[in-house]
């Protein structure tokens, strides 16, 4: 049975490629269109925004408790947007940060992290849920987000 032979190695060039980490890509240049703890998107949720029409709907949704405000001009003929949202927490005292985004060959690449508040800090008693949008150069490579465990 061949086929297993195959299938075994296969097998593990995978898996050492998993233990080994993750292969370094090329960092891009990115800006933030909004960042903060105030949001209409209350459940964790990764966006990738291509159109316009995409950008008014993730807009309208982000913004849902303000009421009908026109987002932010993107041009996405060379523009994108990807964001991360937190979802809905009790307090204040949590962030979300996209700290890089990169290019492999085949996809993109948004690192992010989230901070929880420290034991014992004094904390907003307010529904909190934080996110942030970002605008990068337009790429319709598949788009992969990766939680960092820490800051850079």
């Amino acid at each position: 049975m061949p086929w297993r032979s195959a299938l075994l190695s296969l097998g593990v060039l995978l898996l050492t490629g998993a233990c080994a980490g993750r292969t370094p890509g090329t960092p891009l240049s990115f800006s933030t269109v909004e960042l903060g703890v105030s949001s209409g998107i209350r459940e964790p949720t990764r966006v990738v925004v291509r159109t316009s029409r995409e950008w008014l709907v993730v807009w309208a949704r982000h913004v849902q408790p303000v009421g009908a405000v026109v987002p932010p001009p993107v041009d996405f003929s060379r523009e994108m947007v990807v964001g991360v949202f937190l979802g809905e927490r009790d307090t204040g005292g949590y962030q979300i940060e996209i700290i890089e985004v990169e290019r492999t060959a085949s996809v993109l690449r948004v690192l992010y992290v989230t901070r929880e508040p420290e034991a014992g800090a004094i904390l907003t008693q307010a529904l909190t849920q934080p996110f942030h949008l970002v605008r990068l150069a337009r790429d319709d490579a598949f788009v992969s987000f990766v939680r960092e465990s820490g800051a850079r």
